[in-house]
């Protein structure tokens, strides 16, 4: 197993559509709930959370997130997600655990 590694701040997002193009959109930072140090042991979870706007939306086939601090992406299902409106997209700070729905 390799070393522990740590979390601290935003992630990056970008959205993509059927085609596999992007999806335009603003990622704003909810601030209510300052960022702390995540220590990710190995095989350890860290969770974040992703909130759009209201209106006529775009619903995304994948994801693609950016932790904090790093420049390496993970591609995943969009798993329903969806940038609506304007393209505003409210993001959390990394937080440690498993997030609840």
């Amino acid at each position: 197993m390799g070393p522990a590694c740590e979390l601290f701040g935003y992630p990056g997002l970008v959205a993509f559509g059927q085609n596999g193009s992007s999806i335009p959109l603003t990622l704003k930072r909810e601030t209510g709930k300052a960022p702390s140090t995540v220590v990710l042991s190995p095989g350890g979870k860290a969770s974040l959370h992703f909130q759009a706007g209201g209106g006529s939306c775009r619903r995304a086939v994948e994801i693609e997130i950016t932790p904090p601090n790093d420049y390496h992406q993970l591609r995943l299902l969009a798993n329903g997600f969806a940038v609506c409106g304007n393209g505003t997209v409210f993001g959390n700070a990394v937080h440690a655990g498993v997030a609840s729905p």
